[in-house]
């Protein structure tokens, strides 16, 4: 289990801050005005995968993932405790995409405790969203697109075991040897593009993509 850990904890890679606007359009692949058309038909072909509902022990979840040509991916969740006892829970997923020891592209787990209804002070629900990229998605976007994807979601009252499970049902559920975790760079603003036209002293037409950013919802 500590060897577990410890393997998550080293693939995750920080981002320095301040992150700067032109910082994170390099990082989704896209540049400040002007981009071309191929550029923003790139990232505007993002994949999306919903879990559905989620079931374990007493808690309920689902969850949503994006992942993005240029390499941007989001992940995001809910997850709400339902019995008297709180349980720790962990919510992952993985994309057959498979390095050349046959492990999958997976997520670090996001795991955190649930309090039961003898607990008032503790909260019963938990939403998260993960705004992250990583390069391997870009440099094998033709197999991303098309790969099967998976989400799990294990809950106990044992913190220890959360982690360890959701890995397991992730690798069975593939059948892979294994998880290689994605890097996190965690992204502080989200580019959305606003289409602009401008019309040029001689009568021409001038068409621009501006892009503006704003904070994950």
């Amino acid at each position: 289990m500590d060897s577990l850990r410890a393997g998550i904890a080293s693939s995750v890679v920080g981002l320095p801050t301040p992150i700067s606007v032109r910082t994170v359009a390099d990082l989704v692949g896209e540049r400040p005005p002007p981009v071309s058309v191929r550029d923003l038909m790139d990232f505007l072909e993002p994949v999306s995968f919903r879990s559905g509902p989620l079931h374990a022990q007493t808690v309920k979840a689902s969850a949503e993932l994006v992942v993005f040509p240029s390499g941007l991916y989001a992940f995001g969740g809910h997850a709400h405790e339902d019995g008297v006892v709180g349980n720790n829970y962990a919510m992952s997923f993985a994309i057959d995409v498979r390095d050349d020891q046959g492990r999958a592209l997976a997520f670090p787990p996001h795991e955190k405790k649930l309090s039961g209804t003898v607990d008032p002070f503790g909260s019963r629900d938990d939403d998260f969203q993960v705004v992250a990229f990583d390069q391997r998605i870009h440099d094998r976007w033709a197999e991303v697109r098309g790969a099967r994807k998976e989400i799990r979601l294990h809950a106990a009252t044992d913190p220890f075991q959360v982690v360890e499970v959701v890995t397991e049902a992730l690798v069975a559920a593939l059948a892979v040897t294994g998880l290689t975790f994605l890097a996190i760079k965690l992204i502080a603003l989200i580019p959305v593009p606003e289409f602009v036209i401008e019309f040029g002293s001689d009568g021409s037409v001038i068409f621009k993509v501006v892009w503006h950013f704003h904070p994950p919802p």
